[in-house]
């Protein structure tokens, strides 16, 4: 490998891990790591959640079964959303 490939290696490793280092300070415990020390509340847990859903990988999954499934997926889909919606309201399950 030339000077320029390890650059490119070591660079990025190098930011991550000074990023790292710096933000070690600020996490004492692991309520600080989850949950900014609970003082999100419901906000961070739930947008995490709904990041979680809006990758690549997700979208292709979602072709697949399509795919495979036809119509019928997108039916108990839309039966399981109200379901979600007040699962997600009372805040069972996601929320201590």
């Amino acid at each position: 490998m030339s000077i320029l490939d390890w650059i490119m290696v070591l660079l990025p490793l190098l930011m991550v891990l000074g990023t790292g280092l710096y933000a070690r300070r600020f996490v004492k415990s692991v309520a600080d790591f989850m949950s900014a020390n609970r003082s999100a509340g419901r906000y961070l847990p739930c947008i995490s959640g709904t990041e979680l859903g809006a990758g690549a990988v997700v979208f292709v999954a979602s072709f697949e079964i399509f795919s495979h499934g036809g119509f019928a997926y997108g039916w108990l889909g839309n039966i399981a959303d109200p379901v979600g919606l007040i699962l997600a309201l009372t805040g069972f399950v996601s929320y201590r």
